[in-house]
């Protein structure tokens, strides 16, 4: 892998040495484009440059994330620039005369104001789009739906049509539940919907949404990083703000944020505290065809969960000078779940019914510590810097839990005989952590190599302990057949080497990723140790055109899914009367070549975006259901095969008689499925989507009303669902000169999210009827000193190439 990195490295100087040699008969105008209020960056604002005679297009560009610009290879003549920026009005400079006096015509700052329109009584001012398409990734800004506010990350994303939120809180992107969750860049302790849950929406300045990332990132995540970037503060000497929450059920929320700057010097800290319930109800129906007989289970479950978090986040930044600078964090939280099940079973066979009643109590007490170092020095500005950042995240989670079987009457309101009781208790530790030292070298104007190498460690351990209550011994007897230990290491050793440059009016970056993974699972219990060590490279390839305001932009990019401990354990590690869940440790790597085409225009004051994918993987791993002799479902993880998944996501924001804001979008796409899936050969085909409208009414200039709605269907290798909706609304006043707000929402309007759903296996059927808590009602209070808002830190944010 060094002598590959080696070999591209002096490829990537020689073909920048020759381009470089080419672009010198070309001029350079350059410049910086800020907010005319705040003079912060602003970055991804359009650039094009036209000929003052006829107004041709000549050449464009957008700005990178430092709001800096650069135009290559302008030949001389007389022209006129044009800057625009969703939100801003847009600014001409005109008579731009370029002569043979300088090789390099610097602009300096160019500032734009943001769109204000006029009205008989009230004044709108205005504000960026929903979500943004940038180079490799959609950014959604939070502060634009009023329907997050008080809520978490997890709600954010629920508007989004290319994310789906199932039943049991699985969270698919683009039709995958593999996905990695970023914080300010960094890897967030906590994954899945547990990390999304975790991070109060008030908190959030934007989300971005990255489905193709370069060979810069960590390959992991077939649907590519969820970066989440939080509020901070480095514009003023101190700010801060609050937010309280109060909703219907049992649901309670605040958190608060402070920043000081001073000399260099920028510290920060927050505190959340959450404490919700949630409740639904369940109807599931299963019929298992057991041979010489037919089996029906039919159950109805009440669910009951409370979840209860703190969590206190620090950071320290220093810039000692010009060239260097350090940063801190830390993150500690504990997240308290208490979960509890009460079923109702009916089972039928051979003519005999059997009534029962199962009480299901769960105690998962959460425990996380995230830290992380960051330094940065610069051997010359603007040239060439070295960054280093290492990072550690420690999660315990143990997880007790209690089920209980009674024999009952047929109408479940006398409860008898005790069937069974089981005692299940799981300890599992995480210690994990990355190193990284990246470089970058900018070799000419527009052309800039970057190199890296990255060490990620993950060390996990699981001792389960499954006790069976005997009724002769009034006491736990140990189970054995459910009771484990196993370990788990899974480390992986990366380089990359990533070139960026121009040609003619094309903005590209190709890169290259090695990655080592050495895998070591060894189950303690069996005497059983499975490894798994394998060697491979991940290449990307993004290219970015921009025609007037026409942007274009290709991407190509090869990702991986491993799996994590949990489906990996042959145990069960849930397993009730009804249901067992467990592992495969023959489980393979999951491979994916994800490719992108995406386009964007405003169309006057229309905002349109396309966004179209195709992503083919092998060995692609999910769950598998069936039925034992018993009727118990079994359900269980496996390579099932090769899966394609194709669509495209259209998205617009536009505006209606100047106070009616409309943001709709749709996701679809098709999936062609090739593999097993529970012992049967599968050939499928089945078509998913989703559609989204957020509708706002700015009232006045403090006063906003949304109305947002999100229509889907699903449907996978054995599960289908009837269409559902998730509506949701609220109201937005503010005072103070927009230091306080307080924000009404109801969530869940018309009962509207009720879910039904169908299944099916080799020898059963079986259909669920799910309906969440409607409505849900909340008042949120909200308020900042001295214009809280965040900036951004150098090297915190997923880059973007200068140029593209």
């Amino acid at each position: 892998m060094v002598r590959l990195l080696l070999t591209l490295v002096v490829v990537v100087n020689m073909m920048s040495f020759a381009q470089s040699s080419s672009l010198s008969a070309g001029k350079i105008v350059s410049g910086i484009v800020l907010d005319s209020a705040t003079a912060s960056a602003l970055p991804f604002a359009n650039i094009t440059l036209h000929s003052k005679s006829d107004s041709a297009f000549v050449t464009g560009a957008s700005t990178d994330v430092e709001g800096e610009f650069e135009l290559n290879n302008v030949t001389e003549g007389e022209y006129y620039l044009k800057i625009s920026f969703v939100g801003y009005n847009t600014k001409f400079i005109p008579n731009l005369k370029i002569n043979k006096s300088s090789q390099k015509i610097d602009l300096g700052k160019i500032t734009l104001s943001k769109v204000t329109y006029e009205l008989d009584a009230a004044e709108v001012v205005g504000e960026k789009v929903s979500e943004e398409l940038h180079l490799d990734k959609k950014v959604i800004n939070v502060s634009q739906n009023l329907n997050a506010q008080g809520g978490s990350a997890l709600d954010v994303l629920q508007n989004q049509p290319s994310v789906r939120v199932d039943p049991d809180g699985t969270v698919y992107l683009r039709g995958s539940s593999n996905f990695t969750v970023y914080v300010n860049g960094k890897p967030y302790p906590l994954q899945g919907s547990d990390a999304l849950k975790q991070i109060s929406a008030n908190t959030i300045e934007n989300i971005e949404l990255i489905t193709n990332p370069s060979s810069k990132y960590d390959a992991e995540g077939s649907a590519g990083i969820i970066n989440i970037n939080l509020k901070a503060q480095k514009d003023y000497s101190l700010s801060g703000i609050l937010n309280l929450n109060s909703g219907t059920g049992d649901k309670y929320n605040a958190d608060g944020t402070i920043n000081y700057n001073h000399n260099g010097l920028s510290l920060n800290g927050g505190l959340d505290y959450r404490n919700n319930l949630f409740l639904n109800n369940q109807e599931i129906q299963r019929v298992s065809n057991l041979g010489s007989f037919t089996q029906l289970n039919q159950t109805n479950v009440s669910v009951r969960n409370k979840r209860e978090q703190y969590a206190f986040r620090s950071g320290l930044d220093y810039t000692f000078n010009p060239q260097s600078s350090l940063g801190l964090t830390l993150g500690v939280g504990v997240v308290d779940i208490e979960g509890g099940l009460s079923t109702n079973v009916l089972k039928q066979q051979s003519g005999l019914s059997n009534y029962s009643y199962v009480k299901n109590k769960m105690e998962i007490p959460v425990k996380y510590v995230n830290t992380s170092l960051n330094y940065q020095y610069k051997f010359e500005p603007d040239v060439n810097d070295i960054y280093f950042e290492a990072t550690y995240n420690y999660v315990d989670v143990p997880n007790d839990q209690v089920t209980e079987e009674y024999s009952s009457n047929e109408n479940f309101n006398s409860i008898t005989d005790l069937i069974s009781k089981v005692s299940y208790s799981n300890g599992s530790k995480r210690n994990e952590g990355r190193a990284k030292l990246n470089y970058k070298h900018k070799l000419s104007e527009g052309t800039t190599i970057e190199t890296g190498v990255q060490t990620n460690y993950s060390f996990r351990n699981l001792s389960a302990v499954n006790k069976i209550f005997d009724k002769n011994l009034n006491d736990y007897v140990v189970d054995y057949n459910l009771t484990n230990e196993f370990d788990l290491r899974n480390n992986v050793y990366a380089g990359f080497v990533s070139f960026t440059s121009q040609i003619a009016e094309f903005s590209y970056m190709i890169g290259l990723r090695g990655e080592y993974m050495d895998r070591l699972l060894d189950q303690k219990t069996l005497s059983q140790s499975y490894t798994f060590e394998k060697m491979d490279f991940f290449p990307s390839v993004n290219v970015s055109r921009k025609i007037d305001d026409h942007q274009l932009q290709l991407s190509y990019s090869r990702r991986i899914n491993r799996p994590n401990e949990n489906i990996l354990n042959p145990f069960p590690f849930f397993s009730d009367p009804n249901i067992s869940v467990s592992g495969n440790p023959k489980l393979k790597p999951e491979y994916i070549d994800a490719f992108e085409f995406n386009y964007q225009k405003m169309f006057g004051g229309v905002f349109f975006s396309a966004q179209t994918y195709y992503r083919k993987s092998k060995d692609s791993f999910t769950q598998t259901f069936s039925t034992d002799s018993t009727g118990k479902l079994n359900i269980i993880f496996n390579n099932y095969g090769n899966s394609d998944v194709y669509g495209a996501e259209l998205s617009s924001s536009f505006s209606v008689a100047d106070i009616f804001r409309f943001d709709p979008s749709v996701n679809l796409f098709q999936t062609h499925l090739d593999g097993l899936a529970d012992g049967k050969a599968i050939v499928k085909d089945f078509f998913n989507w989703s559609a989204r409208l957020n509708a706002t009414v700015t009232i006045t200039p403090d006063t906003r009303f949304m109305l947002s709605g999100n229509y889907m269907k699903f449907v996978d290798a054995q599960s289908e669902s009837d269409p559902f909706m998730q509506i949701s609304a609220s109201l937005r006043q503010e005072f103070f000169n927009k230091a306080m707000s307080l924000t009404l929402q109801a969530r869940n309007l018309f009962k509207a999210s009720d879910m039904k759903f169908t299944t099916t296996g080799s020898n059963f059927s079986g259909k669920a009827f799910i309906r969440p808590e409607a409505p849900v009602f909340s008042l949120i209070f909200s308020y900042n000193f001295n214009n809280f808002k965040r900036t951004q830190r150098p090297n915190e944010n997923i880059d973007i190439p200068t140029g593209l």
